[in-house]
């Protein structure tokens, strides 16, 4: 789960970088909307940057894989 405000910013970073600005772009952008991170702080590049790693990383993550199996093969051991 993510809160509304998060999802917000999440959006604006990630449509910025789409068109391909800087992450201090970005940061400044934030900052002159007024968004303040979750802590309370200014944006700053390296904090953009992290976060659009992550969230990037969240989205690998959650995509759907499947997985087949075939033939099972056991062996039994006598000890």
């Amino acid at each position: 789960y993510i809160p509304e405000t998060n999802q917000e910013r999440r959006q604006i970073m990630q449509s910025l970088a789409w068109y391909r600005h800087t992450a201090k772009e970005i940061a400044t952008y934030l900052t002159k909307l007024g968004c303040k991170t979750p802590r309370g702080r200014d944006y700053y590049s390296q904090l953009v940057c992290a976060t659009l790693s992550k969230l990037r990383m969240r989205k690998a993550r959650t995509k759907k894989t499947t997985v087949s199996v075939s033939k099972f093969t056991f062996w039994l051991r006598s000890y």
